[in-house]
């Protein structure tokens, strides 16, 4: 369990896992940043074993949670020496009941197979519209977040990684001290991923429920996360696991999309539903999409107007989204960054983005987004002095919600 300077997440938490069946059977390890009186106390109150990290870098900047993590994860297997897997907690999140179960049903398969880097509890795309389903996990090319378990070897191999071209020198796989990422993205990058996939639910196992963190605002909370749906069932038996190795899932997949129906979008897909309403499914549809890093990415289109999370698309597998539309799968393929893109028939009209498409798209996810927002709301600036946050002087802007739209107003 990772932790810092917010004791009030950590109890929450702490008594959360708690209740969890299987805790009583699992060490627990609380790795706190920095001397913080309150988690110290309440870890001798629950006689749990503590290692205190020594900060590193600036209060608020990336690299105190980056350093954080790296020590973390290091050194959660020098303290149990006899453990093959861990999983990493951060202290701003909360957990399904079978939370510890979820993980035991998955551990063999990072044995079974070394393609996969890590199983995470969270599902960035864990939205009510496009995930129902907490029996499935997929295959996706992402880094861990928010809740993961991996292996002694991937601990040990970010740690410090030999470089083949290089091996007389050690390279440090892990974002260095002073870089200003963030460590999760750093370890997408190809050296520390080595292609590996990660597993995640369709129906996450966490939510985060944090909202004064060092990229989670309140603001952030509430227009993402507050949306997201976790796993409330304590029984759950997840299904077909032994499909998750490489081949037979690359395998399965392919046949998955090769048989989906396909789709043909004329208009943008916010306009309205993009399914036959009297067919099974699944189906699929291809977009145009040459990179992850388009600027106009179809990818986005997608994600905003189905309602996922708006901000990116994350869990693609092998140039491929897949969502769970009220039970009926879709597959979209992006081409040509997918090798599943010969599917398709002669004349095919892609979506195509553009700036038109985005932005429109932008719009209704903000429409769907702030539904349930008051008329107005005020946005505060960093307050410059602690007399300024007390008498609430640091107004920024009022905005007026109308007609699906904000209105900015000094």
């Amino acid at each position: 369990m990772l932790t810092a300077v917010k004791p009030f997440n950590f109890y929450r938490q702490l008594l959360n896992i708690l209740e969890t069946p299987g805790a009583a059977q699992t060490p627990i390890l609380v790795l706190v940043d920095g001397y913080q009186r309150e988690i110290i106390h309440l870890t001798k109150l629950f006689k749990l074993d503590v290692l205190l990290h020594r900060p590193q870098g600036e209060k608020g900047s990336a690299t105190l949670l980056n350093m954080h993590f790296r020590f973390s994860t290091h050194n959660v297997f020098n303290f149990f020496p006899e453990a093959k897997k861990a999983i990493i907690l951060e202290d701003d999140l909360l957990l399904s009941p079978d939370f510890l179960s979820f993980f035991q049903q998955t551990a063999w398969l990072l044995d079974e197979d070394p393609t996969i880097g890590s199983v995470n509890a969270f599902s960035i795309n864990s939205f009510p519209e496009v995930a129902s389903d907490p029996t499935v996990l997929r295959r996706v090319e992402l880094f861990p977040q928010f809740g993961w378990l991996v292996r002694r070897e991937w601990a040990e191999d970010i740690y410090e990684a030999w470089i083949p071209e290089r091996a007389e020198e050690i390279y440090e796989a892990w974002i260095p001290e002073r870089e200003t990422a963030d460590w999760d993205w750093w370890l997408f990058k190809e050296v520390p991923r080595k292609r590996r996939d990660t597993l995640v639910p369709e129906v996450s196992r966490v939510i985060h429920a944090g909202s004064s963190g060092a990229h989670v605002t309140g603001y952030v909370q509430e227009d993402f996360f507050n949306h997201m749906v976790y796993n409330e069932d304590p029984y759950v038996t997840l299904r077909n696991l032994e499909n998750l190795t490489k081949e037979r899932y690359e395998d399965l997949f392919r046949r998955e999309i090769l048989r989906a129906a396909t789709l043909n979008l004329t208009s943008s897909p916010c306009d309205g539903p993009i399914l036959p309403e009297d067919q099974p499914g699944p189906f699929k549809l291809f977009v145009e999409i040459r990179t992850r890093d388009d600027e106009y990415e179809s990818f986005y289109v997608m994600q905003a107007c189905l309602h996922a999370y708006p901000e990116e698309a994350r869990e693609v597998f092998r140039g491929v989204l897949r969502y769970n539309l009220q039970g009926r799968l879709l597959y979209v393929v992006g081409c040509p960054l997918s090798p599943y893109c010969s599917m398709y028939s002669d004349g095919y009209r892609f979506l195509r983005p553009s700036p038109w498409l985005v932005d429109s798209a932008s719009q209704a996810s903000r429409e769907w987004q702030t539904r349930n927002y008051p008329p107005y709301f005020v946005e505060r600036r960093r307050a410059v002095s602690p007399e300024e946050e007390f008498r609430m002087e640091n107004l920024l802007y009022v905005y007026h919600k109308g007609k699906g739209v904000y209105r900015k107003s000094a």
